[in-house]
């Protein structure tokens, strides 16, 4: 994930050379149409993958993501038109840490003082690294708080989906990006243009009372193949393709699949962290690119990013917002609650234990290597079929899950007899 920063912090200058690129090239709608291009490449490699999610719900999951940070990103796009800058887009938007912090924390139904700390203190090194005092408020700023909690949702979102369907990292990714370019596709359209061979670009709303019509509809449907026409000329536009390919392939595809399999062994919360440290790479980028300096603020605020990432590795809560992070927690939990009201656990409440925290249990032994990987959708109720599944002898597998927890929980604890 610390890789990934560097990329995405690296990513802004791509950004931004790219619509300059288009900007003066005279292409109206800059912003938008470098979105559009971005994540169009960036789910072209990714096209083969589309529709194979292992269910339903990881799909509607991955849709999800995809529609709360595609909104995040166009709010964040539109704020830059209403006087907000793009130092001050970055702060405001690394608030999503805070976010996911305050997420986690409802749901495990507890107040996790590290990791708020920690969130603190990367806003802090982010405001000092971006904001240089300028604090002055604009309406584009209140538009772009959308974005840190968007970004810090669809985080958790993320989380949650890649834990449960650890396969469908591929698939997600690649749905996120069709929403992300449907998002876009759906902002040039709402104030698209008419290509003229003489004359350029002709703008024309979609809310204009003369495309209420069928065949205003089928006149929409001819501008886009226009526009699909125009794309190579488009694409040679004079310093656009490689900050283009940059921004797409390093900001987005490789990123992204890390990022999603980051998920699957990352609690969220150290995720969202890691990503506060996107300007401080951004700084570094823009020093070693386009020959800035490092001022007295980047450092202070480079050093406060490291604080809170130590601050998180030292003082973080040991267990992620719910029990599937750490495999045993609520085993141990309903065992430490029989002991706790003054007597020994049974054997038959170990067998009712075993049963119904199977799921945690297999993922243990899966990460010992001890059984094969078994899917959510494969395993069934049943115990002794999920050790048939697993490749097991069914009372070999009761075995193993046994001595697991035994070797996991206390030794004083009273086991099955197989």
């Amino acid at each position: 994930m610390i890789l990934n920063s560097a990329c995405w912090g690296s990513t802004f200058i791509g950004t931004k050379s790219g619509i300059d690129a288009l900007k003066a090239a005279d292409v109206r709608n800059p912003g938008a149409v470098f979105g559009f291009l971005r994540f169009a490449l960036a789910a072209f490699p990714l096209l083969p993958w589309l529709g194979r999610s292992s269910s339903l719900e990881s799909a509607a999951m991955s849709f999800l993501v995809g529609l709360i940070w595609g909104t995040s990103y166009a709010c964040t796009f539109v704020s830059y038109t209403l006087g907000t800058t793009g130092a001050k887009a970055a702060f405001i938007t690394s608030l999503q840490s805070v976010v996911v912090a305050a997420c986690t924390s409802i749901v495990a139904g507890r107040l996790q003082l590290g990791t708020i700390f920690s969130a603190l203190l990367a806003v802090l090194g982010v405001a000092f690294i971006e904001l240089n005092g300028a604090l002055d408020p604009t309406m584009g700023d209140a538009v772009c708080m959308v974005a840190p909690i968007g970004v810090g949702i669809g985080w958790y979102v993320l989380d949650k989906n890649m834990k449960k369907y650890p396969n469908d990292f591929i698939p997600s990714v690649v749905i996120q990006f069709a929403v992300f370019t449907l998002i876009f596709a759906l902002w040039l359209l709402k104030d698209y243009d008419h290509y003229d061979q003489d004359q350029g670009y002709q703008g024309q709303e979609i809310g204009s009372s003369n495309l209420g019509s069928l065949g205003s509809l089928g006149s929409l449907g001819i501008h886009w193949f226009r526009q699909l026409q125009q794309l190579p000329e488009l694409l040679r536009t004079p310093n656009l393709l490689c900050p283009l390919l940059f921004a797409s392939i390093f900001g987005n595809l490789l990123t992204m699949l890390a990022a999603n399999v980051a998920c699957r062994h990352l609690p969220v919360s150290d995720v969202s962290l890691i990503v506060t440290t996107e300007p401080l790479f951004a700084a570094v980028a823009a020093v070693c690119c386009i020959g800035e300096t490092f001022s007295l603020g980047d450092c202070v605020g480079g050093l406060f990013i490291m604080a809170a990432l130590l601050c998180n590795e030292l003082w973080g809560e040991t267990n992620d917002d719910t029990n599937e992070a750490k495999p045993m927690t609520a085993m141990k939990s309903d065992l430490s609650a029989a002991e706790e009201r003054g007597r020994k656990v049974l054997s038959h409440e170990v067998d009712e234990l075993l049963a119904k925290h199977r799921l945690e249990l297999f993922r243990c032994l899966e990460l010992e290597g001890l059984i094969h990987a078994v899917s959510v959708e494969q395993m069934p109720a049943d115990l002794q079929s999920s050790a048939a599944i697993s490749s097991c002898r069914p009372q070999v597998a009761l075995r193993l899950l046994n001595d697991l927890a035994v070797r996991k929980l206390q030794p004083k604890l009273v086991t099955t007899q197989l």
